[in-house]
């Protein structure tokens, strides 16, 4: 097996370093650009719950058998067993229109939907704690305290939820109005007020002048322009102010890759790994994506630049890299970079 993994991650590595010129030569680069999804998934960013279907959402999280019904989703999502799900749970999802009507499996919307159910399933089993926050006292909910915090590929709030009830103004940014619609809702769940969650993307931040404290974005850039994004949360930042990014890199992804493919043998997802790992090939050499999947989904052509090219591109906003601020948390890196003081906003 450790021969196997040495193998597979040497024969990738060796692709990532040779270049563009090698990966467009790649056997299977013809093959991956021809990759379709479904025809009822097109243009996810602009599909929104009609006020009928917003109210059934809202009652059905409100409803005794809500827990159920969470968990029911999440589990499809993430392939695991239901048969223990109730009746009840499987009669709901079904009247939302979330699983299919003869089989447990999610519909096109179900698994739209499954996303930010899947980011609250994941901050409930954390203690409705912020990311990674007992590793790292930066990432603290205290260390948030009194200041401008925006929230860049926020999804629907969970982290915005966290700070819910500190002094301080918290607001996030989501392109996905799915996401932003299910705020409101999550909120009520929980007995809290929703925070300000506003339309925008990351390369075309919706705030014309430096107001932030702080801008976060965690686990989002890598599906962004990473480099006009950061450009973009750079202008933002009040002068002093602190740009926290937490997110995966080549090295870690290349092994998660290996252990999963051989560990589950299942090779059929190989051509979405092997078309990350392309995307973050001509990402880091040429500033574009080999393929992004029709449709423009949020999540269709994630990349994972290696450090030194995210140090790199935050040392081209003209913001200071602070390496020695950097951590690395379960796989992923923190970098950090803050705004000089004596730099003019332009």
């Amino acid at each position: 097996m450790l021969a196997e993994q040495r193998f597979l991650r040497t024969g990738i590595t060796r692709m990532f370093k040779s270049g563009v010129r090698g990966l467009i030569d790649h056997p299977a680069s013809a093959e991956l650009c021809r990759l379709k999804i479904p025809k009822d998934l097109l243009n996810p960013m602009q599909l929104v719950l009609d006020s009928p279907q917003i109210e059934a959402a809202r009652l059905a999280l409100t409803d005794p058998v809500s827990d159920q019904l969470l968990e029911l989703v999440f589990r499809l999502n993430l392939g695991r067993p239901v048969g223990d799900i109730s009746s009840e749970a499987f009669g709901l999802a079904r009247q939302l229109g979330w699983v299919e009507s003869k089989k447990p499996a999610l519909t096109a919307l179900g698994y739209l939907v499954a996303d930010p159910i899947r980011e609250y399933r994941f901050w409930l089993e954390r203690g409705r704690r912020l990311h990674s926050e007992h590793q790292y006292s930066l990432l603290a909910r205290e260390a948030y305290r009194g200041k401008t915090v925006l929230e860049i590929g926020c999804g629907f709030g969970c982290n915005l939820f966290s700070l819910a009830g500190l002094e301080g103004r918290f607001v996030g940014v989501e392109p996905m109005a799915l996401y932003r619609q299910f705020t409101p809702l999550l909120a009520e769940r929980e007995g809290i007020i929703a925070p300000e969650i506003i339309d925008g993307r990351g390369e075309a931040l919706p705030f014309p002048e430096p107001e932030f404290d702080v801008v976060l974005c965690y686990s989002a850039h890598q599906y962004m322009d990473i480099r006009p994004a950061l450009k973009e949360m750079a202008r933002v930042l009040r002068p002093g102010g602190q740009l926290q990014i937490v997110g995966g890199t080549i090295g870690p992804y290349l092994n998660y890759v290996v252990k999963h493919l051989l560990g589950s043998r299942k090779w059929g997802s190989a051509k979405g790994h092997l078309l990350t790992v392309l995307n973050t090939i001509t990402y880091s050499a040429l500033g574009r994506r080999l393929y992004v999947p029709t449709g423009n989904t949020a999540t269709a052509a994630p990349v994972y630049p290696p450090a030194w090219s995210m140090s790199r591109w935050l040392n081209d906003t003209g913001l200071l890299v602070r390496t020695d601020l950097f951590r690395r948390i379960d796989g992923e890196t923190c970098f950090v970079a803050e705004k000089p003081i004596s730099v003019a906003t332009t």
